[in-house]
């Protein structure tokens, strides 16, 4: 069963496409569900955000400063 604790953390390749007030980020991988395999937290200039791939054992992670 997945951990999401215990899995190992790998730094992600994305994209962030900047559209007027809204931001978008484009992950550079797939296979994962966008409402059970993601977890994210957002302050006024800062995104941390986690994907995780169950196969793999990872959880693909970004934290970035916007």
């Amino acid at each position: 069963m997945f951990s999401w604790e215990k899995a190992e953390r790998v730094d992600s390749e994305f994209t962030f496409m900047n559209q007027g007030e809204l931001v978008f980020v484009n992950f550079k991988f797939k296979g994962y569900n966008k409402e059970s395999d993601v977890r994210y937290a957002i302050s006024e200039n800062e995104i941390f955000l986690e994907v995780r791939d169950e196969g793999k054992n990872k959880v693909h992670k970004v934290c970035k400063t916007l």
